[in-house]
This record gives structure tokens, C-alpha cells and sequence, in this order.
């Protein structure tokens, strides 16, 4: 029975040591087999952040140029609502008639609006479809051009004067 026990007892001594060397085997092996794809994936991580920190300015200056060209050109829209609007509207809504209307009757049924530019009422004195028109495309295209200018011109400005106001704001908006 000693020689048993002497026996059991060299043998559950022995299994920690077999078991932690097969461990160590298992963990040897892992560490061959994943070390190529974490360098892999370590050195396509390293080459990405080098790309990105060498791109970033780039995409953040045409970023702002072309929000500072949107924005000037909606502006340049209102002004050019703003200061055409008269010239506009007489070619939507105006006949040309290159003389005056000649009698009080005929002269009831035309707005003269200058230049040469009547605006036919056919309604003898009353208001018209055109020349209603005429009237709301007057100020709406003027309202309308006071309200584009104004909401893009500061914008404008500040991408093209101030950039870093202007993606300090961005980044803002996007918090």
C-alpha cells in the first residue's frame, strides 16, 4: 500500500507540471500562429493615421472653400433678385407697346411701367391677373432676395475671413 500511495502521490505532482507545459506549448503556438496578423493589422492602423493626419488639412481647406462659394453665390442670387427684380417681372408680365395708348378707355387697360413697358389689364380699370402678378413678383422677388442675401452673406464671410470660426461653428453644430 505505501508503494500505491508513493505511486499516486509522484503522479499528482507530476500532472501540474505536464499540464502547464502543454499550456505554455498552446500559448507558444497562438502567439506564432496571430503575431503576423496583429502586425498586419498594427502597421495598416499606423499607415491609416499617417493618412489621415496628412490628408486632414487638405479636406478641411476645400471643405471651406466650397461652403464659402455655396454661400457667396446664394448671395449673389439676392442681389441679383434684389436689383433685376423690376427687369424681371416686366418680361414675365409686360407687354411692349411702342406707343401710348391713345384713348382713355384703351389707357384704363395698360400700366405704364417706364421704358416703353405697359402692363395689360384687360379688365378696364381693375386689377389684373398680371398685374397682380406683376405686384407679387415685385416683392416677393425683393423679399425673397433681402432674406438669401442676408442668411448667406455672414456665412460667406466667415468661411472666406475667418475659417477657424467658421469650422469652430461647424464642429459645434455636430456636438
Amino acid at each position: 500500500m505505501k508503494k500505491f500511495l508513493l505511486v499516486f502521490m509522484v503522479m499528482l505532482l507530476a500532472l501540474p507540471m505536464t499540464a502547464q507545459t502543454t499550456v505554455n506549448d498552446t500559448k507558444d503556438s497562438i502567439e506564432e500562429v496571430l503575431l503576423p496578423y496583429v502586425t498586419k493589422i498594427l502597421k495598416a492602423a499606423e499607415t491609416g493615421a499617417t493618412f489621415i493626419a496628412d490628408e486632414t488639412p487638405i479636406v478641411l481647406t476645400q471643405y471651406i472653400l466650397f461652403n464659402a462659394f455655396v454661400f457667396w453665390i446664394w448671395s449673389g442670387i439676392g442681389i441679383l433678385l434684389i436689383v433685376f427684380y423690376k427687369q424681371l417681372g416686366q418680361r414675365l408680365f409686360c407687354v411692349k407697346s411702342e406707343t401710348k395708348p391713345e384713348s382713355v378707355q384703351s389707357f384704363r387697360e395698360y400700366v405704364y411701367l417706364g421704358r416703353n413697358k405697359w402692363l395689360n389689364s384687360h379688365t378696364k380699370g381693375d386689377i389684373s391677373g398680371e398685374q397682380a402678378g406683376y405686384i407679387v413678383f415685385k416683392w416677393g422677388s425683393v423679399t425673397l432676395g433681402l432674406i438669401l442675401f442676408f442668411v448667406f452673406i455672414f456665412d460667406a464671410v466667415k468661411a472666406t475671413f475667418f475659417p477657424k470660426l467658421f469650422l469652430v461653428e461647424k464642429f459645434l453644430e455636430l456636438i
